[in-house]
């Protein structure tokens, strides 16, 4: 069996320059609705490694979504939400202006720490990783192959559940648009994962 999980593509949003806290929820929220930078290619090598699919996951963010039609134009798309990035709302700081990047990183850390700004907390997105873990083992198991193209952080959180169940990973986790990890596993070495009460 071998789960693909596959970053999204560069955006279609200018990131600006320093930009205050009040900005920065407003920069959020343009991303989430972005599209794919039409100038966004995939890398050569994904073609081979993505050869004789029919359906490939994605979140429904627009830029998931369309990266996939990019990548997998000829596969059906299965678009849900349980596939959506982590949430990264930082806490009010005021008078500091800093890159959106910055403000992401310190978002990310701060929803570590317990902080969620009203969305989704740690925990919350914690299970919601393990519903979507179990989503692509089961597609797995009937296909052989699934494909997810959604984001950085949220493959992360997959792939680390998948791991600790005995998956091997070959390549690595990082934030370059287009970046690939796959996991692959014996069909036969253990049975699949309980269905999560929220999946039934």
């Amino acid at each position: 069996m071998k789960i693909i999980l596959i970053r999204h593509g560069k955006p279609m949003i200018k990131r600006g320059r320093l930009i205050g806290w009040s900005r920065y929820r407003d920069f959020y929220a343009d991303y989430d609705r972005a599209g794919l930078d039409p100038k966004s290619a995939p890398r050569a090598p994904l073609a081979t490694l993505l050869k004789e699919l029919d359906h490939a996951y994605t979140s429904h963010r627009p830029r998931s979504i369309e990266s996939a039609q990019k990548l997998l134009p000829d596969v059906q798309r299965i678009e849900n939400p349980v596939f959506d990035e982590a949430p990264l709302l930082p806490p009010k700081v005021p008078l500091v202006r800093m890159p959106a990047s910055w403000w992401m990183v310190l978002a990310r850390a701060a929803w570590h720490m317990g902080y969620h700004g009203g969305g989704e907390s740690w925990m919350v997105c914690k299970r919601r990783a393990m519903e979507a873990m179990e989503i692509l083992w089961r597609d797995a198991e009937r296909h052989g192959t699934s494909v997810l193209v959604a984001h950085g952080y949220i493959n992360l959180m997959i792939g680390i559940r998948l791991k600790k169940r005995g998956w091997k990973r070959t390549g690595r986790h990082s934030y370059q648009y287009w970046n690939a990890v796959v996991y692959e596993r014996d069909q036969a070495a253990l049975p699949a994962p309980a269905q999560s009460a929220a999946t039934r």
